[in-house]
């Protein structure tokens, strides 16, 4: 059952009172809620992976300039 589909059988239900659909409901409700939390912490960790490897690019970036500006200074 999809979002749609189940938001159409919550409509009907209702008019029913068929509690089986309002589980269902809530068991697909926690299951997304679970999975929004993994890709939360997925997320997170994608970007903290993301700024170290930034941070070391710019360290190597900073260590070639410096090697640049001291091999111009000694062949001018």
């Amino acid at each position: 059952m999809n979002a749609n589909e189940l938001a159409d059988e919550l409509e009907n239900t209702t008019r029913h009172r068929d509690e089986t659909v309002f589980t269902q409901a809530a068991t697909m409700l926690r299951q997304q809620q679970a999975e929004i939390e993994a890709l939360k912490q997925q997320v997170e960790l994608l970007s903290k992976a993301f700024e170290t490897a930034c941070d070391g690019m710019q360290t190597s970036l900073e260590l070639n300039k410096a090697q640049a500006e001291r091999y111009w200074s000694k062949n001018k």
